[in-house]
Formats: C-alpha cells, structure tokens, sequence
C-alpha cells in the first residue's frame, strides 16, 4: 500500500485520508491491484486533487468520499475493451 501512495507523480500524499482510501481499495478491490500495469495507471490519478475534489464534494467525509472517487478513476483507467458486445 506505501507503493502505491509513494508513486512518481503521487510521492507525498500520506494523509490518513489518502491512506485509508487506498487501503480500502486493496482490501476491497485485490483483482484491480494483481493486474499487470495497475502501479502504471495508478500512478496516472493525481491523489491530492483527488483528496481536494473529495473535501469540497463532503467535507464532513472526505475519506469514505476519495475511496469512492479512486474507485470510480480506476475503474474508468482499467475498463478493458468490450468488443464484440451486443448494443
């Protein structure tokens, strides 16, 4: 989990917020995290504006917020191709 908040681009970001969100994510998310590539795109979400979006969006809850916001960013980063998929 410190791999994954002490990235390149996210180096610094070690708020109890920020780490209960990526905990939250490989407790909850272990199929996400053994992906080939998942450290490359991880690191491509900027977590403090992440952090920033998720105090404005609920300051009362920032934590449980940034854990869904970084659910919903990676979910959108690993979404594999559906080709081949009926509209």
């Amino acid at each position: 989990m410190f791999g994954l908040i002490n990235t390149a681009e996210n180096r610094g970001n070690w708020s109890a917020p920020c780490f209960t969100a990526v905990s939250w994510l490989v407790l909850n998310k272990p199929d996400w995290v053994e992906r080939r590539g998942f450290l490359d795109q991880f690191d491509r979400i900027n977590l403090e504006e992440l952090l920033g979006s998720a105090r404005h969006i609920n300051p009362a809850a920032p934590t449980v917020t940034l854990a869904v916001l970084l659910s919903y960013e990676l979910d959108k980063l690993l979404e594999t191709p559906r080709e081949g998929l009926a509209a």
